[in-house]
């Protein structure tokens, strides 16, 4: 299903996420837009890996 974010989707936005919040640190806010791209399971799975980037 398109609307499931794969596993190797998943490493990907963590990934990202994790550089760009080492590079700005607290100086920015971090937002996500899916647009409703997801299924309300898997923007749960990749809003729980994202978490620990404290994303708005």
């Amino acid at each position: 299903d398109g609307r499931q974010p794969s596993l190797e989707r998943l490493d990907l936005s963590e990934r990202y996420t994790r550089a760009i919040r080492e590079a700005v640190g607290d100086r920015a806010d971090l937002l996500f837009g899916t647009h409703g791209q997801f299924t309300p399971s898997g923007a749960l799975r990749l809003a729980r890996r994202l978490e620990a980037y404290d994303p708005l």
